[in-house]
This record gives structure tokens, sequence and C-alpha cells, in this order.
């Protein structure tokens, strides 16, 4: 769409003939998500435009865009206790997402100590999960579960369905042993849920009437040395101020802490601010080609 746009735009100058006092360049990058560092080293070799126009959006205008945010925090491994390994089911394994800024469309548990019981439990459960497919395979005690979503940009958490909160969902009719992905699951249905906009994390809800509510998505999931890693991607409108928020995520945080007795390891809280332009002169220019083009007024 935002590509074929740009050609046919570029294409049309040309075909009319148009002067340009300036020149006019198509970059098309396929990795913003993932790898910035291709489109680092083309910087170093090139120079860059003086105007940038991004055909990124589903608007005719864009004039505000919300903050972009990172909360991670990594639950510390620790031994599951014997009578545990011996009986109890308990967690191995839980990952799921690849990019920060994606809604991950894929998770995936490992319970150890596993039976037919739990097992058809759990898949009754999943019948209530509309739009997610699960996979389950019991082998001996080993239970494993794989969850299909939807992915989608992080910006709009509402046109995916994020796998990692719905497996771990799924999973929230106990609470789980407090290795590094039992405490990580719990922390999860306790804090995230399958809510986009961060009702259970404390106090840091809110809205604002033109740029919206505040979106709070687990993205990512990593297995370090020392634990497990969760990413959660931060999407907030105007409305608060930097200081007031990170308080108040670092705050549900601490108090989590204390009442799981457990210490998260490499505590990180980066929320940025929101951005919004007004009286931009070129913005009526730009809404009157839409509307001539597409019949949509005001």
């Amino acid at each position: 769409g935002p590509i074929s746009t740009a050609l046919y735009a570029m294409k049309s100058i040309k075909d009319k003939g148009i002067t340009l006092n300036k020149r006019i360049e198509l970059y098309v990058y396929m990795a913003e998500e993932s790898d910035w560092e291709p489109l680092r080293e083309y910087v170093k070799n090139n120079d860059l435009p003086q105007t940038n126009i991004t055909i990124d959006a589903e608007y005719p205008v864009v004039t505000a865009e919300k903050g972009y945010g990172t909360v991670s925090m990594v639950f510390p491994e620790r031994k599951v206790k014997k009578h545990v390994k011996n009986g109890r089911a308990y967690i191995m394994e839980f990952s799921g997402g690849f990019f920060g800024s994606q809604i991950p469309e894929d998770a995936k548990v490992v319970i150890d100590n596993a039976n037919f019981d739990l097992l058809e439990r759990l898949m009754t459960a999943a019948e209530k999960h509309k739009g997610i497919q699960y996979d389950f395979e019991l082998k001996g005690d080993i239970l494993t579960i794989s969850a299909l979503g939807k992915s989608a940009h992080s910006s709009k958490p509402e046109d995916g369905l994020n796998a990692i909160t719905h497996l771990a969902d799924l999973l929230s009719f106990q609470k789980w042993s407090s290795n590094a992905n039992g405490s990580l699951v719990n922390f999860i249905n306790q804090h995230l849920g399958t809510n986009l906009y961060g009702k259970r994390f404390g106090n840091v809800a809110y809205e604002d009437d033109f740029m919206g509510k505040m979106t709070v998505s687990p993205t990512v999931i990593k297995e370090q040395e020392n634990g497990k890693k969760l990413s959660i991607n931060i999407r907030r409108p105007r409305g608060k101020d930097n200081i007031q928020l990170t308080n108040e995520f670092r705050q549900t945080l601490l108090n989590w802490e204390k009442r799981n007795n457990l210490e998260l390891q490499e505590v990180t809280v980066k929320i940025g601010d929101p951005w919004m332009q007004k009286d931009i002169p070129h913005i009526q220019t730009l809404l009157n080609v839409f509307s001539h083009y597409t019949g949509v007024k005001n």
C-alpha cells in the first residue's frame, strides 16, 4: 500500500514533466521492528534527506503520536523444591514473542508432572479463548502447549491476539511454583492479564480524549543465564508526566516483590514522551487532497 502509493506519486511527477528543485528518493526498509544496523551502515556513507515524509498510517494527516516505552524485568531462576519435583505440576518453560514492538502471535509452555486430568482441564478452558489456536501434547508426564494468536503492531494491540497473555490466562486457575517460569506466569496473570490497558498494573491506567488509552502489552520473553526476562511495550498518551508514570510502574513492581518474597532483577522503566503538533501550515492541503480523491469530507 504505502510503497505503491509512493511509487505512483513519483511516476506521476515524472510523467507530467514537473520540474523539481530538489531530489526525491524513496527509502524502503524492511527491518524496522527488529534490526536497525543495516540502516545505520547506510547512513554512514550517504547524505540524509533535508525533509522526510513517512507514509505509514491509516489517516490522511498524523499530528500526534503516543510516547514509546519499555518496562522490563528478570524473574530470577530458583530451584523447584524437591516435594514439588516429585509430585506437583510445575512450569519448566514459558516462552513467546520476538520483537518489542510486535504483539506476539506465538507462545509455548512446558509443564512437568502433568497428567491426563490437567490436560483435560486445560483443553476445556481453551475452548473459551476465541481466536486462539492451541496445540496440546502429553508425553509421559510432560505437557507441552503451543498457542497461536494474531500478530499486530504494538501501537494497535486491539488488532491482534496476544499469545503470551492468553496462554498465561489459560494457566491462571492456580498460583504456580516460584521458579523463574512460574513466577513469570503468576506476574502476567496478576498484573497484565488479557486486558490491553494496564488496568491490573497498579494505578498506571489512564487515557486522553484525543490520543486514547495507554496500552500495556507484554511482547517478548527471553531466556537469560540469571532467569527469564519479560519486556512490556508501553504506548502512552498525554495526561501524565514521565516521573509520575515511572513511579507508578516501579511501585507496582515493588509491591509484587514484597507480596511474593522475590527480588526482581535488571528492572528497567523507560517511558518516552507523547508527541503532538498543532497549527501545521500544510495540514489543510493534505486534508484537501485526501477529500478530493476519497470523497470523504470533514
